[in-house]
């Protein structure tokens, strides 16, 4: 059985990362409650596979693709509340500025230029979504498993973004628990998902790597406000899972 304190954490985090209904007590432990981050985003991902899983039935594979690849996006968001989005238009708003609103304005002849930038983000970011989830779906077959990925190690990406500015001094230096369920869940789906290992170590490495370097740069060009442009890295890590899912199951005929 689920420990009490191991279900309130995990009820926790779904309480503060999703719109889904989470009754239960708030856990106080939050070493716990980060580390169901990953979990949070399995289960969150899961759902969206099973929905491409369902529609690649009934639907002829081209179809299928494109509805996939418009509409799991954006359940994704809806589910999350857009938060990723919404810390990006932040990022983008306040890039240089150390949080006060004036940083990424390029002034042009006097014209603001933040409003465009905002933008050209917003769409790269959805035209990349879109394309890699309908590349993923495409073939139809067991590899759209493979969206249970993204989401995990975007929230495993998150909370460690958390765990250095929330947890004590000496909590940070202690096994980060959140990396190490990540860790487990790509490795599970790499084995249940056929020739996707290469894919899970990709994407495990890339998360760990932009999850530091943004880190510090949020640090760098934000200042003491980072923690609102944590989602944007946590939008980043889950596209560049979803590049490694897509470039490692490239060429592959689907089954």
């Amino acid at each position: 059985m689920i420990s009490g304190t191991i279900l309130d954490s995990f009820l926790t985090a779904l309480r503060l990362l999703t719109r889904l209904p989470a009754p239960g007590p708030t856990s106080r432990d939050n070493r716990q409650v980060l580390a169901c981050f990953p979990l949070v985003g399995t289960l969150l991902g899961l759902l969206l596979a099973l929905a491409a899983a369902l529609l690649g039935h009934g639907i002829f594979q081209p179809a299928a693709a494109f509805v996939c690849a418009l509409a799991l996006p954006l359940a994704g968001w809806w589910l999350t509340g857009a938060r990723g989005l919404r810390s990006l238009i932040w990022l983008v708003s306040n890039w240089g500025g150390n949080g006060s609103g004036n940083g990424a304005v390029d002034d042009y002849g006097g014209v603001d230029c933040t409003p465009y930038w905002i933008l050209l983000a917003l769409q790269a970011v959805l035209l990349c979504r879109v394309a890699l989830t309908g590349l993923l779906c495409f073939p139809g077959d067991g590899r759209v498993w493979w969206l249970a990925v993204p989401m995990t190690l975007g929230l495993a990406a998150h909370a460690e973004l958390l765990a250095r500015t929330a947890l004590a001094v000496e909590e940070r230096g202690r096994l980060p628990l959140h990396w190490l369920v990540a860790a487990g869940v790509v490795l599970l789906t790499s084995l249940l998902v056929p020739r996707a290992f290469v894919a899970g170590l990709l994407a495990f490495v890339l998360a760990w790597v932009l999850t530091g370097v943004g880190g510090r740069l949020l640090a760098d060009r934000c200042g003491a406000a980072a923690g609102y442009g944590f989602g944007a890295i946590r939008e980043l890590v889950e596209l560049a899972a979803l590049a490694a899912g897509v470039l490692a199951f490239a060429g592959l005929p689907s089954t």
